[in-house]
């Protein structure tokens, strides 16, 4: 792997993951 996609790969595994917890945080303030 490029570092170049080696950088992407971890920026949307970080998007992602950040999001999931963002989720989480909503359906904690939900309940």
């Amino acid at each position: 792997m490029t570092v170049v996609r080696k950088y992407c790969f971890w920026k949307i595994l970080i998007r992602n993951s950040f999001l999931e917890l963002n989720d989480e945080t909503s359906v904690a303030k939900l309940e």
